[in-house]
């Protein structure tokens, strides 16, 4: 399964090349049509805690070795972009949390294997995982915390489920973190999200990502 989602991932780095938040920060901010220079700058000088939650429930299974590649291209992109490894945190979910990334270790080989051995199966508690990403970043002192959450948009397993998603989006939200959405195959997770995207395919993925992380953070500063 790893060699698997290496060589996928591989092949999309030479067809559609690679999500590079450092380059898109830099990018979008020097081109921005935005006449508020000062809160360009501002952007460049923020320091960023971030979570990437990644749902291996058993729906995401349906195309498995794609969306190990594509959680392969995102943790790449945070770890190129997140300047200290104890301000990044990367979980699988389902109805289970599985740890692919803590604080305490850098991306490496371990991590890529963790991402390539992960199961896709069992339902989706996407409030609980939301949950310990916040647990995670609620000690973090960097101007910008953010929860990246990679999912097909359906959170299942108990009753009132999205209650508790809507409550803990909120909560959240409102205790100074920047909750992301990024749909997989769908537009679904902007009706629990108040920034999100979807992708359809791998170069979805590097384009909107970029997008829609620096749309979140710009408009956190404003």
């Amino acid at each position: 399964i790893m060699q698997a989602s290496n060589l996928e991932f591989e092949d999309i780095r030479k067809k559609f090349g690679v999500l590079d938040l450092s380059d898109a920060v830099q990018v979008v901010a020097s081109k921005s049509d935005r006449s508020d220079v000062f809160l360009r700058d501002e952007l460049m000088k923020q320091s960023f805690a971030l979570v990437v939650l990644i749902d291996v429930s058993r729906s995401m299974g349906t195309a498995e070795r794609e969306n190990r590649a594509r959680a392969i291209c995102v943790a790449d992109a945070v770890a190129s972009f997140v300047i200290e490894n104890t301000s990044c945190a990367m979980y699988g979910f389902s109805n289970r949390l599985y740890v692919l990334k803590d604080g305490s270790e850098a991306f490496s080989k371990s991590v890529r294997a963790r991402i390539g051995g992960v199961p896709f199966e069992g339902t989706t508690y996407m409030p609980d995982a939301l949950k310990a990403a916040a647990e995670f970043l609620k000690s973090k002192a960097e101007e910008q915390r953010i929860i990246l959450v990679i999912s097909d948009g359906y959170p299942y397993g108990y009753e009132g489920i999205y209650e508790a998603l809507e409550e803990n989006t909120l909560a959240y939200q409102g205790g100074g973190m920047i909750l992301i959405g990024i749909g997989v195959d769908t537009e679904r997770m902007g009706e629990h999200f108040r920034y999100s995207a979807g992708v359809y395919s791998q170069k979805d993925l590097i384009n909107n990502v970029s997008r829609i992380f620096l749309r979140a953070s710009m408009s956190e500063l404003g």
